[in-house]
């Protein structure tokens, strides 16, 4: 299930009406861009959340992202083939994207519905001559100070 669809991409690009034989094809969206846009927001998103999310209302908390991902992409390729300068509302769809994804991985915004990866504090590394903490046992010393080791 894609976060975004092609018709989300449509209401963003209007310059251009998508079909199978535009420059960029619906073909292209739905089985390049999309999957594109949304493998970037599982990779982000598998370490606090179990990945693809597949809560329909938090689906559409990342519906907002995909397509900005996706158009901004797409948008690019329209004007580059045009030989024209970048807008710069391209540019803000992919800004406005990453602020509302980093809103996401900082906690601020919270996908409420699907699983949290839980953490766990249980695996920590030492050094050869720790000394524990609060949350573990002092684990035994492999190097002792004050004497010839090597």
């Amino acid at each position: 299930m894609a976060y975004s669809d092609y018709n989300d991409i449509q209401k963003l690009i209007k310059w251009v009406t998508f079909s199978a034989t535009s420059k960029v094809t619906l073909t292209d969206i739905t089985n390049e861009h999309i999957p594109d846009a949304d493998s970037k927001i599982n990779g982000l998103l598998e370490r606090l959340y179990v990945v693809p999310i597949t809560n329909s209302d938090d689906v559409d908390k990342l519906k907002y992202i995909s397509a900005r991902y996706a158009a901004s992409e797409i948008a690019q390729i329209l004007v580059l083939q045009a030989s024209g300068d970048m807008p710069n509302i391209i540019r803000e769809w992919k800004k406005d994207a990453d602020s509302r994804l980093e809103q996401i991985l900082s906690l601020q915004m919270d996908l409420p519905n699907s699983t949290k990866i839980s953490s766990t504090n249980s695996a920590r590394f030492y050094s050869f001559c720790a000394d524990g903490d609060d949350d573990n046992d002092t684990p035994e010393r492999q190097w002792k100070d004050g004497v010839d080791q090597w």
